[in-house]
């Protein structure tokens, strides 16, 4: 009888060690997990901050630098008067100190929408680039876009534009354009 219980004893002992063991085992598991996932996120976030930090033209810039290609989201459109309000991306220097600019937009100003290929168009020009590639090695690849002709309708408001002024845009609140390409959205 002594060792009947002293295997009943074993057996619960063992139990309970094994659950405690696989208990703390999951537990150190799952903190690996999470300083893991802390790690990840304090790095990815770091190396963001130092990506935003740097992201600065490539080349100095001179002062007197006309800026009159630049990027922007249009964020109101005046039908009436032709006017867009657009919020700028950063300029050549780095800064971002133009909260919003209005495009003066007249007959003379060029518009453009970037559109997708059919993917049954740019099967064909592939086809077609591959053929004439054997003979001829300084073919151009096709592009899966390409521009179109548009109008002062087409705009919409949170559309992504790429504009070229007539005039640097520093330190000014509206601008003449000379073409604005709506890019692909």
């Amino acid at each position: 009888m002594n060792y009947k219980k002293i295997i009943i004893y074993f057996v619960l002992f063992l139990i309970i060690f094994l659950l405690g063991i696989s208990t703390g085992f999951l537990i150190a598991k799952n903190k690996i997990n999470i300083e893991k996932d802390e790690i990840y996120s304090k790095c990815w976030e770091k190396a963001r901050n130092q990506l935003v930090k740097t992201c600065k033209p490539p080349m100095n810039m001179d002062k007197n630098f006309k800026e009159t290609n630049f990027y922007g989201k249009i964020v109101k459109i005046n039908k009436d008067n032709k006017q867009i309000i657009i919020d700028p991306a950063p300029l050549s220097n780095g800064k971002d100190n133009i909260s919003s600019l209005i495009l003066l937009v007249d007959d003379n100003t060029k518009i453009e929408k970037i559109v997708k290929k059919s993917e049954e168009e740019y099967k064909k020009e592939l086809d077609e680039y591959h053929q004439k590639y054997i003979t001829n090695k300084n073919l151009k690849y096709p592009l899966q876009f390409s521009n179109l002709s548009a109008n002062f309708d087409d705009f919409l408001v949170g559309q992504k534009i790429t504009v070229s002024s007539k005039e640097d845009i520093h330190n000014k609140e509206e601008v003449g354009v000379n073409k604005i390409l709506i890019n692909y959205q």
